[in-house]
C-alpha cells in the first residue's frame, strides 16, 4: 500500500524532467512576421474623398491596414473603413449622398421630422433667439450639425464591427480632435464613434463644438491635420500619410464667414503639418488642384485621382514593406539562433511521418545545404494557410519545426432563431466552403452575416462560430440582440416620458439601427435639446443591448423673428414668442404678433403635440386678425386688353377662440375636429361708422398632410388639406354657413426638374360672410393677377409648375420655374361657368438663401371670349418676394 505514493512521485519527477528537456520552444505566427501598416488620413473636406481611392488601391494590392488615425474627413473615411465598410461601399455613399442637404446650415431639421404645427412655425421663421430661464443663450456656431449627425449615425449603426473600444474594430482606429479647454490634441479610441467623428470634424464657428466629459472638442486639424503621431499609438511598422489638405484660398474665395474661418485654421495648422509630413514613411498626395474643400461635386473624379496617386506610390510602398519584412525575418532568425545555440547557415529538411494528420508538417533545422533556407521558409509563411510554427529542441539537440496548418472548411451549418432567414444565411455561409478556417475567414463570415442581418433590420447580432474536433466543419449560431433596459441620464431635467414617447423602439424589441436613428431624430425634433447622445452596452452572454440616452438641454424660451418683403404687402414683420415644454409637460405656449400695411395679427396658442404617450393632440387658440381686402375692377383699354384698379377697399376684423383635438398622422399631418367661436365684422376702410360684430359658431373637421421636403422649392412630398365646417347653432346676431375645402399638390422629380401640379376646390353656401370669402391672385396663387383680385364663395384653382434647379449658383441654389394657372371664383354655386375660367402664365427666378426664399416673377392673366373668338389679356404683372410668407 505504501508503494503507490512512491511511484506517483517518480511519475511526477519524470514528467518534470521531460518538461525541462523540452522547455526550449519558440512559437512564431505569420502575423509576427507581417509588416503592420498604419494610415494617417488628413483633413481636407470634400478633397478627402480621394482617400477612398487610395484605400481601393491598397486593397487590390493585398496590402492590409493594421491601424488608422484620421482627422476631420479623414476620420470619417477611416472610421467607416475601420467598422467594415469597403472602399467601394464608401465610394457609393460619397457619390450618392446629397451633401448640400447633409451639410446645410439653412435648416437644421428635415421637415419630415417635425409635427405639422412645428412645420408651420419653422416655415415662417427668419431668425431664432433662444433663452434659458429668460437669459439669452449665445449660439456657439452657425449650425448645430443635426443633419450631419443623423447621417453619420445611420452609417455607424449599420457597420459590421461596432464597439465602444475602437481597438476592437475590424481595423483599430483613432479619431483626432482638439480640446479647446486645454489647447491640446485628443486621440479618441473609446466611447461613441459617432461622437468621435463629429468631434474630429467640427469646424469652429460653423459647427457647434462637441462636449465630452470636461472637454470641448473641435476639428482635430488645428494641431494634427495629418495624424502621424496618433497612428503611432497603434504600433505600426510603416506609416503611410494621405494628404488631401487644400491650398490656401485666394481673396475671391473668402466671401463667406465659414470660408474665412477655414482659412484662419489652415494658416494656423500649417506649422504642425510640415512636421507630420516628415515623420511619415511615405506620403501620398493626390493631385486635386484647387478643388474647394466645400465642393462636393465631381466626387467620382476625386476618387480616381486618389487611385492614380496611390498607384504612383505603390512600388515604393511595396519596396518598403519588403525591407521591413527582411528586418523582421532577420530579428526572428537571430532569436532562434540565440535560443537554440545554432550556427549561421541554417536550412530546413522535411521530415516524413506516418501521421495521417494533414494539419501538421515537420522539419528539422540543419546546417547541411538543402533547397530551403530558414530565411526563405519564414518569409513564405502564409497567414491564410498556416496558424503557427513551433520550434522545439529535442534531447539530442536537434531542432524540430512543427508547422500547424489551418484545415479547409468542408461544411458550414447555420442556426438562427429567425427561421425565415436561415435559408439565405446558409447560402451566404456556403460561399466560404473550401476556404481555410483562419481568423480572416471567420472575420469575413462575421462581416457578411452582420451586414446581411443589418439589411434585414437586425443590428449588432451576436455571432458564435464553433468548429468540430478537427475544425473542418463549422456551426454558425446567429442570435439577434434585443433591447434590454433603456436608461435616461438623471441629469436631464426634462420629464422622462417626454423622451421615452419619442423612442421608435422599446424594451424587448430587436435592435434596429433605423429605429435607433429615428429615435434620435424624434428626440432632437422636440426642440428641447441641442444635442442627444445614444450609447450602447451589449451583453453578449444574454444577447441584449442596453441603451443609455443623454442630452444637452437648451433654452426652452424661443423668440422667432419674422420678416418678409414683397411688392404687394411691402415690409412685413413680427415675432413668435414660444415657451417649449411649459411646466415640463411637453406643452407649447405661443404668442404671435405680426403685421404689415394691410394685415395685423396677434395670437395666443397653447398646444399639446402629444397627450402623454399617445398620438392624440389638443390645442387652445385665440387671435385677433385685421385685414384689408381690395376690390379690384377691370378697365378695358380695348376689346382684348384690360387694366386693373382698386375700386374700393374693405377692412375685415375677427376675434377668434377655437378648441381643437386630433390625432397625429406620424409626423406628416393631423386629423382633427374643432369648435370655432368667432366675432366678425367688415366695412369700407373710409367708413365713418363701423358696424357691430356678428358671431360665428362652427364645428370643423379636417385633415392636413404635408410630406414636402421644403415649403418652397420642394422636390418631393405632397400637401393635402381637407376641411369641412358648419354652424353649430343659430343665436342672436349670428351667421350660419357651411364650407368645404379640398387642396392637393404633389412633387414629381426628374433629375433637376420638378413637375408640380396643384389643385384647389372650395365650396360654400350663400351664408358665407365676406371675411371668409375665398380669394385668388398673387405670386404664390395665380400669376398674372393681383393678390386677392378674385373673390367669391366658390373657388377653383389649377396650377402646374415646372421647376428647374439650375446647374450653377448665383450665390445660392437657383431655380427657374414656369407656371400655368387656370381657375376663378364665383359668388354662387349655380353660376359657375367653365367659360368664365381665368388663365395665367408666368416665370420665376428663385434663390434659396439663409434669410428665406427670394423670388422674382413675371406673369400675365388672360381669358377667352367668343363672338368673335379672341383672347383678352390683362396687364403684365411683376412680383418680388424676399423672405418667408407671413400672410
Amino acid at each position: 500500500m505504501k508503494t503507490k505514493p512512491f511511484w506517483n512521485s517518480v511519475s511526477l519527477l519524470l514528467i518534470l524532467v521531460n518538461t525541462i528537456l523540452h522547455c526550449k520552444e519558440i512559437v512564431i505566427t505569420p502575423q509576427d512576421l507581417e509588416v503592420k501598416v498604419g494610415l494617417a488620413l488628413s483633413g481636407g473636406g470634400a478633397r478627402g474623398v480621394a482617400q477612398i481611392g487610395v484605400l481601393k488601391v491598397l486593397e487590390r494590392a493585398n496590402i492590409p491596414i493594421h491601424g488608422i488615425a484620421g482627422t476631420s474627413i479623414g476620420a470619417f473615411v477611416g472610421g467607416l473603413y475601420a467598422i467594415g465598410y469597403s472602399p467601394s461601399e464608401m465610394e457609393e455613399i460619397a457619390i450618392n449622398t446629397n451633401w448640400d442637404n447633409v451639410l446645410t446650415i439653412l435648416k437644421e431639421q428635415e421637415r419630415s421630422e417635425l409635427f405639422f404645427d412645428q412645420k408651420m412655425i419653422q416655415d415662417r421663421t427668419f431668425a431664432t433667439l433662444r433663452f434659458k430661464k429668460f437669459k439669452f443663450v449665445y449660439p456657439q456656431a452657425l449650425s448645430l450639425g443635426w443633419k450631419f449627425n443623423s447621417f453619420i449615425q445611420r452609417l455607424v449603426w449599420e457597420g459590421a464591427f461596432y464597439s465602444d473600444n475602437f481597438d476592437n474594430f475590424k481595423v483599430p482606429f483613432r479619431a483626432v480632435s482638439t480640446d479647446v479647454v486645454e489647447g491640446k490634441t485628443i486621440s479618441i479610441g473609446k466611447g461613441n464613434l459617432i461622437t468621435a467623428l463629429r468631434a474630429s470634424s467640427t469646424i469652429p464657428l460653423l459647427n457647434t463644438p462637441v462636449s465630452l466629459d470636461s472637454m470641448i472638442l473641435v476639428d482635430g486639424g488645428l494641431f494634427a491635420n495629418l495624424p502621424v503621431e496618433q497612428v503611432k499609438e497603434l504600433n505600426p511598422h510603416i506609416i503611410i500619410g494621405v494628404n488631401t489638405t487644400s491650398p490656401l484660398k485666394d481673396r475671391t474665395e473668402l466671401n463667406k464667414p465659414w470660408s474665412l474661418a477655414s482659412q484662419i485654421i489652415s494658416i494656423f495648422m500649417n506649422k504642425y503639418f510640415e512636421k507630420a509630413l516628415q515623420e511619415a514613411d511615405i506620403v501620398i498626395t493626390p493631385e486635386l488642384g484647387n478643388h474647394p474643400n466645400d465642393n462636393f461635386k465631381g466626387l467620382d473624379s476625386l476618387v480616381s485621382k486618389g487611385e492614380k496617386s496611390a498607384l504612383e506610390k505603390l512600388a515604393e510602398i511595396q519596396r518598403l514593406i519588403k525591407s521591413k519584412t527582411d528586418s523582421l525575418t532577420k530579428v526572428t532568425i537571430e532569436r532562434i539562433t540565440k535560443e537554440f545555440s545554432l550556427g549561421e547557415r541554417l536550412f530546413l529538411k522535411r521530415i516524413e511521418t506516418d501521421s495521417k494528420n494533414y494539419s501538421f508538417e515537420y522539419y528539422q533545422i540543419t546546417e547541411t545545404l538543402t533547397s530551403t533556407t530558414l530565411d526563405d521558409f519564414l518569409k513564405s509563411l502564409n497567414k491564410q494557410t498556416i496558424e503557427k510554427v513551433v520550434f522545439k529542441q529535442e534531447t539530442n539537440g536537434n531542432v524540430i519545426v512543427e508547422v500547424h496548418k489551418y484545415p479547409k472548411l468542408e461544411s458550414i451549418k447555420c442556426k438562427c432563431k429567425i427561421q425565415s432567414l436561415v435559408a439565405k444565411l446558409d447560402s451566404l455561409a456556403n460561399l466560404f466552403l473550401d476556404n481555410y478556417d483562419n481568423p480572416s475567414t471567420r472575420q469575413k463570415i462575421v462581416e457578411t452575416c452582420r451586414k446581411f442581418f443589418a439589411r434585414e433590420g437586425y443590428s449588432f447580432v451576436k455571432i458564435d462560430i464553433t468548429p468540430d474536433t478537427f475544425s473542418k466543419n463549422l456551426t454558425i449560431t446567429v442570435e439577434p440582440n434585443k433591447i434590454g433596459k433603456i436608461y435616461i441620464d438623471p441629469k436631464i431635467k426634462t420629464s422622462d416620458y417626454i423622451i421615452r414617447r419619442e423612442l421608435a423602439l422599446k424594451e424587448g424589441d430587436f435592435t434596429n439601427s433605423e429605429k435607433i436613428v429615428q429615435s434620435w431624430r424624434n428626440i432632437i425634433s422636440s426642440g428641447l435639446f441641442s444635442d442627444v447622445f445614444i450609447d450602447f452596452v451589449i451583453d453578449t452572454m444574454h444577447s441584449t443591448c442596453d441603451i443609455f440616452i443623454s442630452a444637452i438641454e437648451r433654452g426652452t424660451q424661443v423668440l422667432n423673428l419674422l420678416f418678409a418683403i414683397d411688392n404687394e404687402k411691402n415690409l412685413q414683420g413680427g415675432i413668435d414668442f414660444i415657451h417649449e415644454n411649459l411646466f415640463n409637460t411637453g406643452t407649447r405656449f405661443l404668442l404671435n404678433i405680426s403685421g404689415c400695411k394691410s394685415d395685423f395679427l396677434t395670437k395666443l396658442n397653447l398646444t399639446q403635440p402629444r397627450i402623454w404617450n399617445t398620438d392624440f393632440t389638443f390645442s387652445l387658440e385665440g387671435f385677433y386678425y385685421y385685414r384689408k381686402v381690395p376690390i379690384i375692377s377691370l378697365k378695358y383699354t380695348k376689346r382684348t386688353r384690360y387694366e386693373t384698379y382698386v375700386e374700393k377697399e374693405f377692412a375685415t376684423e375677427k376675434y377668434n377662440f377655437n378648441i381643437t383635438a386630433g390625432k397625429q398622422i406620424e409626423r406628416l399631418g393631423n386629423l382633427f375636429v374643432g369648435l370655432k367661436f368667432e366675432k366678425q365684422r367688415y366695412y369700407e376702410t373710409n367708413a365713418t361708422i363701423k358696424p357691430d360684430y356678428y358671431t360665428v359658431n362652427n364645428f370643423i373637421v379636417g385633415l392636413v398632410y404635408d410630406s414636402r421636403d421644403k415649403a418652397e422649392f420642394s422636390t418631393s412630398g405632397r400637401l393635402i388639406n381637407l376641411s369641412f365646417e358648419s354652424s353649430l347653432f343659430k343665436t342672436t346676431n349670428s351667421t350660419k354657413f357651411s364650407r368645404a375645402i379640398f387642396q392637393h399638390s404633389t412633387n414629381l422629380a426628374f433629375n433637376d426638374f420638378v413637375f408640380r401640379p396643384r389643385i384647389l376646390f372650395g365650396f360654400a353656401d350663400n351664408g358665407l360672410p365676406f371675411p371668409d370669402f375665398f380669394t385668388l391672385g398673387g405670386e404664390w396663387d395665380f400669376l398674372g393677377f393681383q393678390k386677392d383680385e378674385l373673390l367669391g364663395r366658390q373657388i377653383f384653382n389649377g396650377r402646374i409648375e415646372v421647376q428647374y434647379h439650375l446647374p450653377f449658383k448665383i450665390y445660392f441654389d437657383t431655380y427657374l420655374t414656369a407656371t400655368y394657372n387656370i381657375g376663378s371664383t364665383w359668388e354662387k354655386f349655380d353660376v359657375i361657368r367653365i367659360s368664365e375660367l381665368k388663365h395665367g402664365i408666368g416665370i420665376s427666378l428663385g434663390f434659396e438663401t439663409p434669410i428665406g426664399p427670394v423670388r422674382f416673377s413675371a406673369g400675365q392673366g388672360f381669358y377667352f371670349i367668343k363672338n368673335p373668338n379672341a383672347t383678352v389679356w390683362g396687364p403684365l404683372k411683376l412680383y418680388f418676394t424676399i423672405g418667408n410668407r407671413l400672410f
